[in-house]
C-alpha cells in the first residue's frame, strides 16, 4: 500500500500536468489560471518526488529527523492537493492520505522491529551473562573440589606414614628386645654366671 501510495500521488501529479495543458488550450482568454493550474501540477510532482526520496531515507536511516522530513513533505503534498481541488481539477488528496496512512504504517513497523531488536540483544546478553555465571560457578567448584582433592590425598598420605611408622618402631621393639636381652644374658653366661634366666622357653619363635 505504500508503494501504491507514492505511485498513485506521481500519477496523480502526471495527470494534473496532463489537465493543465489541456485547460489552457481550452481557456486561452484565462492564461493566468492556467498557468497557476500547470504551476500546481508542477509543483505535486516535486512534493510526490520528494517523498519518494524522503522515505528511501528514512527506510535506509530510520531516524527522528527523517521522519520529520518525510512528514513536512506530506504537509506540502496536502496543501497541494487542497489547492488543486479548488481548482476545480481532480483531487489527488485520496492518494495524499493513502500514502500517510502508509508512511504511519511504515513507521510504526520500524519502531516495533527496533523495539524487537533491542529487547532480542538485551534477552541475549541476559543468556549470555547466565551462562558465564553458571560456567564461572562451575569452575570454583571444580577449584574447591580439586583442593578439596589434594587435602584428602595429604590426610591419607599422612595417615599413611604415621601407621607405617608406628608399625615399623612396634616391629622393631618386638624384634629388638628379645634380642638385646639374649645378648646380655650370653654376656653374663660367658663371665660364668649361671644362674642367668633367659626367660624364652615358651618361645616358638627363632629366639
Amino acid at each position: 500500500s505504500f508503494v501504491k501510495g507514492t505511485e498513485a500521488i506521481v500519477a496523480a501529479a502526471r495527470d494534473l500536468g496532463k489537465a493543465s495543458e489541456a485547460a489552457a488550450q481550452q481557456a486561452g482568454d484565462d492564461k493566468a489560471k492556467a498557468n497557476t493550474t500547470f504551476d500546481q501540477g508542477i509543483s505535486l510532482g516535486y512534493t510526490a518526488d520528494g517523498l519518494t526520496i524522503h522515505t528511501a531515507g528514512y527506510k535506509l536511516d530510520p531516524t527522528s529527523d527523517n521522519e520529520a522530513n518525510v512528514q513536512t513533505m506530506l504537509g506540502t503534498a496536502v496543501e497541494t492537493g487542497k489547492a488543486i481541488a479548488a481548482s476545480g481539477l481532480a483531487d489527488p488528496s485520496g492518494d495524499i492520505d493513502g500514502f500517510g496512512k502508509a508512511f504511519s504504517d511504515l513507521v510504526k513497523g520500524t519502531k516495533a522491529f527496533a523495539a524487537a531488536r533491542e529487547a532480542s540483544v538485551e534477552h541475549a546478553a541476559t543468556a549470555v551473562a547466565a551462562i558465564r555465571s553458571v560456567s564461572d560457578q562451575h569452575a570454583a567448584s571444580a577449584v574447591q573440589s580439586r583442593t578439596s582433592s589434594y587435602v584428602l590425598m595429604a590426610a591419607i598420605t599422612a595417615a599413611t606414614l604415621l601407621l607405617a611408622f608406628a608399625v615399623s618402631v612396634g616391629m622393631s621393639r618386638l624384634v629388638s628386645r628379645p634380642i638385646v636381652s639374649l645378648t646380655r644374658a650370653m654376656a653374663r653366661l660367658a663371665t660364668g654366671d649361671t644362674d642367668v634366666d633367659l626367660g624364652t622357653t615358651r618361645r616358638r619363635d627363632e629366639i
